[in-house]
C-alpha cells in the first residue's frame, strides 16, 4: 500500500510540473524530398515512402468513402530540389479534391490530408449547363466544408481517446491506484470532448446549409424564369424540433399551413406540396418564384445559428470551468500530500534519532548494572 501511495504522489507531482516543449524544426518545411518513387504512384503510397525516409514527418489520411481507390495517382513528375511541404502544395493545387491542413503540435505539426470524391467536387463547381461556375464564394465554402469534416474526425478521435482514458482511470480507482479526483477529471474531459463533437457537427450542418444555398442560387441563374415548374425537396426536422410542437405530425402540419398561407397571399396557381411524415421532408413542385417564397418561409422558421451556437458554447465553457476547478483541486491535493510526506519523513528521522538515543541509554544502563553487580576486590 505504501508503494502504491508513493507512486501516486510522484505521479501527481509530475502532473503539476510544467511540461518542457522541445524546439524541433518542422521537417516538412526544411527537408528536401527524399529519393522516393513518385511517378505513376498513388499519393498514400508516396506519403508512406516519405515517412519511411523522414520519421519526423507525421501525417494522417482521411479518405471519403466515395473516393475511388488509389486516387489520386500521381503522374510522371520530378521532385528534385523541393521540400516536402512544397510537394504537398503541388498535389493540393493539382487535385482540388485533396485537402491538406497543417495542425500545430508540441514538437512538429501533423498534416491532415483529406481525399474527397473528385466527381462530387466537380459537381459542386460546375453549373447545370456544364460550364465552370466556381465562384469565390463556392470555393470558400468548399474549403470550409473540407475543414469542418476534418474537425469532426479529430473531435471524434479525441472523444474516443478521452473515453479510453476514463475507463483506465476507473479500473485504477477500483484497484486503489487512482483517486476519485482523477476519475472525476477524466469524466469532465469526456463531457468536454462530447461538447466539442457537437460543436463540430453543428458547424458542419451550418456549412452544408450555406453550400446548399450557393448551389440553389447557381441553379437559379440557369433556370428558365418564365414559369417552368421545378421540383425540390426540403428537410424540416430542425424546424419541427425548433417549434417544440406536441408531436412531429403537429409540427409538420403547422409548417405546411404557414407555407400554404404565404403562397395564398402571393396569388396565382398554387404549387404542389407534399409532406413525408416518416422522413420529415417537404416535396415542392412549382415555379422558381414560388420556390423562392417557400424558401423564405422555411428560412424564417429554422433555428438561428447564433442561438444554437451560444447554447453549445455555454456548455463548452461550463465543462472547461469544471475541468479547471478539478485540476486546481487535484493540484491542491498533491500539495497537501507532498506536505504530509515531508512531515512523515521528519517524524521518521526523529523516530530514528529517538531509537538511537534509547539504545545508547539502554547500553549505558546495562554497563552500570554489570558494574554494580561485580564483587569488589
Amino acid at each position: 500500500m505504501r508503494v502504491i501511495t508513493t507512486a501516486l504522489v510522484l505521479g501527481l507531482i509530475l502532473m503539476s510540473c510544467p511540461s518542457v516543449k522541445a524546439d524541433v524544426p518542422d521537417a516538412a518545411h526544411v527537408t528536401l524530398m527524399p529519393t522516393v518513387e513518385v511517378s505513376n504512384q498513388p499519393l498514400e503510397k508516396v506519403l508512406d515512402q516519405i515517412r519511411t525516409s523522414v520519421p519526423s514527418f507525421h501525417f494522417v489520411v482521411f479518405r471519403s468513402p466515395s473516393a475511388p481507390a488509389g486516387y489520386p495517382k500521381l503522374p510522371v513528375m520530378s521532385v528534385d530540389g523541393i521540400t516536402i511541404e512544397q510537394f504537398l502544395d503541388l498535389v493540393k493545387d493539382e487535385y482540388p479534391a485533396v485537402k491538406v491542413l497543417e495542425i500545430q503540435g508540441d514538437k512538429s505539426p501533423l498534416y491532415s490530408i483529406r481525399i474527397e470524391d473528385p466527381a462530387k467536387q466537380a459537381n459542386f463547381s460546375t453549373g447545370p449547363g456544364g460550364h465552370n461556375a466556381q465562384s469565390p464564394a463556392a470555393m470558400a465554402m468548399q474549403q470550409r466544408l473540407a475543414e469542418s469534416d476534418i474537425k469532426i474526425e479529430y473531435a471524434k478521435a479525441d472523444l474516443e481517446s478521452k473515453q479510453v482514458d476514463l475507463k483506465r482511470k476507473q479500473e485504477l480507482f477500483h484497484a486503489n491506484a487512482a483517486s476519485q479526483s482523477e476519475v472525476e477529471q477524466a469524466e469532465l474531459a469526456v463531457k468536454l470532448a462530447h461538447a466539442q463533437v457537437d460543436m463540430a457537427l453543428l458547424e458542419h450542418d451550418h456549412a452544408s446549409a450555406e453550400a446548399e444555398k450557393i448551389r440553389a442560387n447557381s441553379s437559379a441563374d440557369d433556370t428558365d424564369l418564365s414559369g417552368k415548374p421545378v421540383v425540390k425537396v426540403y428537410r424540416l426536422d430542425d424546424i419541427v424540433t425548433n417549434l417544440k410542437a406536441e408531436s412531429s405530425k403537429k409540427g409538420l402540419d403547422d409548417v405546411l399551413s404557414l407555407v400554404q398561407a404565404a403562397l395564398d397571399e402571393a396569388g396565382g396557381d398554387q404549387p404542389a406540396l407534399k409532406v413525408h411524415q416518416a422522413t420529415q421532408m417537404l416535396v415542392f413542385k412549382g415555379t422558381p418564384a414560388q420556390m423562392q417564397l417557400v424558401e423564405q418561409v422555411l428560412d424564417a422558421l429554422r433555428p438561428k445559428e447564433s442561438d444554437q451556437t451560444m447554447a453549445v458554447r455555454a456548455e463548452l465553457d461550463a465543462c472547461r470551468a469544471a475541468l479547471d476547478r478539478s485540476k486546481e483541486e487535484l493540484q491542491e491535493t498533491a500539495t497537501n500530500l507532498r506536505g504530509a510526506i515531508q512531515d512523515r519523513q521528519m517524524l521518521q528521522m526523529q523516530l530514528v534519532t529517538y531509537k538511537a538515543e534509547a539504545e545508547e541509554a539502554n547500553r549505558r544502563l546495562a554497563e552500570a548494572h554489570r558494574a554494580s553487580t561485580q564483587p569488589s576486590k
